[in-house]
C-alpha cells in the first residue's frame, strides 16, 4: 500500500539533497537478497536483541531510500512504514516490496509514505523510528537534534529510537579523505558530520532518550571500503564467511574494537514513559 503526502521541503540539508539525488536511484540502491542477509547479520541482530522487538512490533524508517532496514525488520515479522522525500525513489523500495514477497511467499506488511520527515504529519506512534545514513548530513549540531527530535516524536513511551551513522573516526578516514573519499569534503553540500561514538551517545541523549547504547559494526569493511575495488570487495566477502561479521569464528570481536574500526556506528536510545 503507497500513501502519499505532501512535501514541504523545510531545510537547506533537504533541499540538498533533492537537487543532487531526486530521482537517481544509485544512492538507495539495495536488493532483495541483501535484506534477506541484513535480516540475520549485524546491525540488525543488535538492534532486535538490544530493544526485544520481534514479530508484531510497529516500525517507521524514516530516509528510507530503498528500504533496507525497515524491510529486515519485515522480514523478521515487524509490521512497517517506509517514509522517504523523493517519490521517485520509492519506487525502489516498492519493487523491494513485491520481490521480497514473491521470495517468501507471504504479502510483507508494508506501507510506503512519501513525505518530510521534519513535516511529517503522522499520529501513529510507533515501536521503533530506525535511520540509515542519514542524521550525519546536518553538520549543524542544533538542527541534527531536530531530526532526532523528529525521530523520537514518532515512537510512543518506551519505543526506541535506532541510527546508524557513519564511523568518521575510523582509524583509516584521513586515508578515505586523501584518496578521494567524497562524502566528507567540505565543499559538498551533504558533507557529512564527524561524530564520535561518545558525541552520538550525548546527542541521542539531549533529543530525550535514555538507556543509550552505541556499538560499531561492518570491520571488515576497512578493507574494502575505498577506494573501490572488487577484488578487495571479493575478499572481504571471503572473509566474512570464513570468520562471520564482525566475528572471529564463535567469538564477536571485542565491543571496543567494534566501536574503533566498525565502518559504521549504530545508536540506540528509549523514549522514557
Amino acid at each position: 500500500m503507497t500513501s502519499e503526502r505532501t512535501i514541504t521541503i523545510g531545510d537547506e540539508v533537504t533541499r540538498a539533497w533533492l537537487n543532487k539525488y531526486q530521482g537517481w536511484e544509485e544512492p538507495y540502491r539495495t536488493t532483495p537478497g541483501h535484506i534477506l542477509r541484513l535480516a540475520r547479520r549485524p546491525p540488525m541482530a543488535t538492534i532486535t536483541k538490544w530493544t526485544g522487538l520481534g514479530p508484531g512490533s510497529s516500525v517507521i524508517e524514516v530516509g528510507c531510500g530503498g528500504g533496507a532496514f525497515g524491510l529486515a525488520l519485515a522480514v523478521l515479522g515487524a509490521s512497517v512504514v517506509l517514509l522517504d522525500i523523493d517519490e521517485n525513489v520509492m519506487a525502489s523500495a516498492q519493487a523491494n516490496v513485491k520481490a521480497l514477497s514473491r521470495r517468501l511467499g507471504r504479502q510483507l506488511p508494508v506501507q510506503l509514505v512519501t513525505a518530510d520527515l521534519l513535516h511529517y504529519d503522522g499520529e501513529e506512534k510507533f515501536d521503533m523510528c530506525i535511520s540509515d545514513g542519514l542524521i550525519e548530513h546536518w553538520r549543524d549540531p542544533e538542527q541534527r537534534l531536530t531530526v532526532l527530535r523528529a525521530h523520537a516524536a514518532l515512537v510512543g513511551p518506551g519505543g526506541f529510537v535506532a541510527v546508524t551513522i557513519p564511523n568518521n573516526y575510523h582509524p583509516w578516514s584521513q586515508r578515505w579523505e586523501a584518496q578521494g573519499w567524497p562524502w566528507t569534503k567540505s565543499d559538498n553540500p551533504l558533507c557529512e558530520a564527524k561524530l564520535s561514538y561518545q558525541e552520538l551517545a550525548g546527542e541521542l541523549q539531549r533529543a530525550g532518550l535514555s538507556d543509550v547504547m552505541v556499538d560499531g559494526y561492518l570491520v571488515w569493511d576497512t578493507l574494502s571500503k575505498w577506494p573501490k575495488s572488487k577484488l578487495r570487495q571479493w575478499l572481504v566477502r571471503a572473509l566474512k564467511l570464513i570468520l562471520g561479521y564482525d566475528r572471529v569464528g564463535p567469538w564477536p570481536l571485542p565491543r571496543r574494537t567494534r566501536l574503533k574500526w566498525g565502518t559504521c556506528l549504530l545508536g540506540i536510545g528509549r523514549r522514557p514513559g
